[in-house]
């Protein structure tokens, strides 16, 4: 193995495809959100936890979107000898 984690075909040692790490944080902001709300509106006596999912899920959902906005999709690369 060389420098980088690449081997001697060039090739990274795994790949991940199909998943979106800003996704699947914006995924469980919402669903933080939309359960603190549901909670709250049933009335539910969860003893304040709507409020702590409101004020935690919000933050979770735009870091996730920061996340998805800075993602850099794969180039292919042409080379010659």
């Amino acid at each position: 193995m060389t420098a980088g984690g690449f081997g001697t075909g060039g090739e990274a040692p795994f790949q991940l495809r199909g998943f979106s790490l800003g996704d699947a944080i914006v995924g469980a902001g919402f669903l933080i959100t939309a359960s603190s709300f549901i909670e709250y509106i049933s009335g539910g006596g969860g003893g304040g936890l709507s409020g702590l999912g409101f004020v935690y899920g919000l933050p979770i959902m735009l870091g996730g979107a920061a996340l998805k906005y800075g993602e850099v999709l794969p180039v292919p690369v042409k080379a010659s000898e």
